[in-house]
């Protein structure tokens, strides 16, 4: 019986073969991607959905982009060949719907929230 990864597993590495370099690389950016949104502790039910979502959509991007890799199964009546810029749209509005990607690292270590457009014109 397998340990869970963590309180986000994700059911998508269970897929994978733990001694493969594309475990690992996945592992890594699904790590990261947690990390960034503020550690296992903050995140929400839909936030940890989207996480699976967004880190399924990344291996299948990757194996779209490397034809070295094991190719998914994907469900019936869908290619993944020729889908390479549906696949990186859907990764990036799950990212956005994440929240990812939205907070600058400042010298301090700190992380700030990137001021929108409003708060720039009132800052003039």
């Amino acid at each position: 019986m397998t340990e869970p990864l963590s309180k986000t597993t994700v059911r998508v590495l269970d897929e994978l073969d733990t001694r493969t370099l594309e475990y690992a690389a996945l592992k890594t950016w699904h790590d990261n991607l947690v990390k960034d949104l503020g550690g296992e502790k903050v995140l929400s039910t839909m936030q940890r959905e989207l996480i699976e979502q967004a880190t399924r959509t990344k291996m299948m991007l990757d194996r779209v982009d490397r034809p070295h890799l094991p190719k998914l199964a994907p469900p019936p009546g869908i290619k993944l060949e020729g889908h390479r810029t549906g696949l990186r749209r859907l990764l990036v509005s799950l990212l956005k719907m994440l929240g990812a990607g939205n907070k600058v690292e400042m010298s301090s270590g700190k992380k700030k929230s990137v001021p929108t457009l409003d708060e720039l014109r009132q800052r003039r």
